[in-house]
């Protein structure tokens, strides 16, 4: 596979846009997240925001933004993703 999927419009990618990416890539191959320059960051988690945004993080990160949680975790828990 080497072909890169880019949004042609400029837009963020939507849910549809991903799959369609990524099931034309080898399916047992790791999901990372380009950071300073180098894939460094694992996508272990991936969920619907309470803004409605489809999110990726690693494991141990937090969320300070009530619009960024995912839908299905209380109010009141801990800010923190994955652990």
């Amino acid at each position: 596979m080497d072909k890169k999927h880019t949004k042609s419009d400029g837009g963020n990618m939507k849910v549809s846009e991903l799959i369609n990416a990524l099931a034309q890539m080898p399916q047992d191959a790791e999901v990372l997240h380009l950071w300073d320059g180098e894939a460094r960051t694992a996508i272990n988690h991936v969920w619907l925001s309470r803004g409605g945004d489809v999110v990726t993080a690693d494991s141990g990160i937090v969320c300070y933004s009530e619009e960024t949680r995912p839908m299905f975790i209380p109010d009141g828990t801990k800010n923190v993703i994955g652990i």
